[in-house]
């Protein structure tokens, strides 16, 4: 009898096995470089919002407030639900919203003394006083290491990224 050409069903076994393998793995890195492309972007925006707030306060010759705010008005401190960019020493001007972030990146800013709710940048370009770090982090995965980036903030205004790996 002659040998039928095909694949008997261990050989297409393996290669189901191996293929879940290679997509398994392939899916892994996928959600880490994904999430950590949303990091980047959101510690851009970050950035961003930043130089605008420090560029209208040497535009204005007055004082400008970059802080946290959950309803759009207020500072309060919730970074992550929303900020604001307003004149300082008034409630009701504001020069700038920006919308929460959409995936759901968790943002915290920490800064000297304890003035964590709002960042004051001078006419002059440099902040009043404060120096900190906005803080952005993303778990990709249990087999990758955290990884987080910084929004550095100096006392003299500049602005830079720094990336920061916990695990």
């Amino acid at each position: 009898m002659p040998r039928q050409s095909g694949y008997t069903f261990l050989e297409l076994l393996c290669l189901l096995v191996c293929i879940g393998v290679f997509l398994s793995i392939t899916s892994l890195t996928w959600i880490h470089y994904s999430n950590n492309f949303k990091t980047r972007a959101a510690a851009y925006r970050i950035k961003s919002a930043l130089d605008y707030a420090r560029q209208q306060a040497v535009w204005h010759h007055s004082p400008i407030i970059y802080c946290g705010s959950g309803d759009g008005v207020h500072c309060d401190g919730h970074w992550s639900q929303g900020q604001l960019v307003k004149v300082a020493g008034s409630t009701d001007v504001v020069l700038r919203k920006f919308s929460p972030f959409k995936n759901g990146e968790k943002i915290k800013f920490t800064a000297n003394f304890g003035r964590d709710h709002a960042l004051e940048f001078m006419s002059s370009g440099a902040t009043h006083g404060q120096q900190g770090h906005f803080s952005l982090c993303s778990n990709a995965s249990i087999r990758f290491a955290e990884h987080c980036l910084w929004v550095m903030v100096h006392l003299s205004g500049q602005i830079e990224i720094k990336e920061h790996r916990h695990g």
